[in-house]
């Protein structure tokens, strides 16, 4: 399926879409949607210098569900090679020469993730809590994956399902891909866990603390703007009463994870000394269980201001993943899709059915809790 979308400016790009992939992963091969994302941009390696000249920016990612590959430049430029570039992506056939090339920078790119003790706590916990794990793969599992196993996984579930472009005119209607067909196909990532870094320093200790499975419902877009609520600049509650009045911590982050297609929890990560942990943790949870004193109407009108500003700047720029992605077929937790429906009543109310502890069991994790070859 085709889609187009109208810009207001010269900059333009198109992608390529492979949706709900990585469901098809197993035990044996977790990583290896990660792994063709590598091999296939290396496919278009012998025209990087044009793509430089006319500066054309081209990359991919892997998501919790899909590839994406795209280029982005000027739609004066991105027309020479835009025909050619998704011929490539389309009709890409698995090489053993990018097999060989890209495994190794795959499994060093993940081991260089993973040896980052907060990558570890967060990713860690999230495994032992809702048996998910980081859509990038697992070091020993990439290490081991064939090419016969790349090759058979390519032709039975790389199936594009969008073009996407982005551009100066308009043609075709939006089409969306019916994610709600999507029959998640769990394995058993208990296995998984990834390797903790040898030596734990009392200094600092890493933080995760996560809220029980949120289903997905029509108005989950609350969601990712509440954990913006909670930790956006130097003002929010939690960089406040964590961070400014107690000095327990340099830095605390917020997010909203998309587990699969239709759940989703909110995380809440820092970290701070060893003697400090449990007050850190404490205080966290009590201020998600104030939210008329923290999530103000003043704060939310605050945040509301900010989005709206940002949301300019990304239909200038034209690049953002929502723009890609998101925003057709996921119109659910999709903040641009629902901004004019967003008010202070509906996200208390949703706060307090959904995230606020007294209605939501909490998990706390520290790196303590992970050891190696758990």
């Amino acid at each position: 399926m085709y889609i187009f979308k109208k810009s207001s400016n010269d900059l333009a790009i198109v992608a390529v879409c492979y949706e709900n992939i990585c469901q098809f992963e197993d035990n044996s091969n977790y990583g290896i949607t990660h792994l063709l994302e590598h091999m296939i941009t290396d496919s278009y390696s012998d025209i990087e210098d044009k793509y430089d000249e006319l500066c054309i920016n081209n990359n991919a990612f892997t998501g919790s569900h899909e590839v994406v590959f795209y280029v982005k430049g000027l739609s004066s430029e991105l027309d020479k090679i835009k025909e050619d570039y998704v011929k490539r992506v389309t009709n890409y056939k698995p090489s053993i020469e990018h097999f060989n090339k890209q495994k190794p920078i795959v499994y060093q790119e993940i081991l260089d993730l993973f040896t980052n003790s907060m990558s570890n706590t967060f990713f860690n916990s999230l495994t032992h809590k809702f048996n998910f794990i980081s859509s990038g793969g697992i070091p020993e599992v990439i290490k081991n994956i064939t090419f016969e196993q790349v090759e058979d996984f390519h032709s039975k579930y790389f199936k594009v399902t969008k073009i996407i472009e982005i551009g100066l005119d308009e043609t075709e209607e939006f089409k969306e891909f019916d994610y709600k067909k999507v029959i998640k196909q769990p394995f058993n990532k208990s296995s998984l866990l990834v390797p903790k870094p040898n030596s734990i320093s009392d200094d600092s200790i890493n933080i995760t603390i996560l809220s029980s499975k949120i289903e997905e419902t029509e108005n989950s877009y609350y969601l990712p703007f509440i954990s913006k609520l909670l930790s956006f600049g130097m003002k929010s509650p939690l960089y406040q009463e964590i961070r400014e009045k107690k000095g327990y911590v340099y830095w605390i982050g917020t997010d909203a994870v998309e587990l699969d297609y239709f759940s989703h929890c909110l995380s809440i990560y820092t970290s701070t000394s060893k003697d400090n942990v449990e007050a850190v943790s404490k205080r966290i949870i009590e201020v998600l269980n104030s939210p008329e004193e923290f999530l103000t109407e003043e704060r939310f009108n605050l945040i509301k201001s900010n989005m709206l500003i940002q949301n300019k700047i990304d239909f200038i720029n034209n690049v953002s993943k929502y723009d890609l992605f998101l925003e057709g077929n996921r119109k659910n937790i999709s903040i641009r899709s629902n901004f004019d429906n967003i008010n202070y009543t509906d996200m208390l109310k949703y706060y307090k059915e959904n995230i606020q502890p007294e209605n939501n069991k909490y998990s706390i994790y520290t790196e303590l809790n992970f050891t190696k070859g758990n």
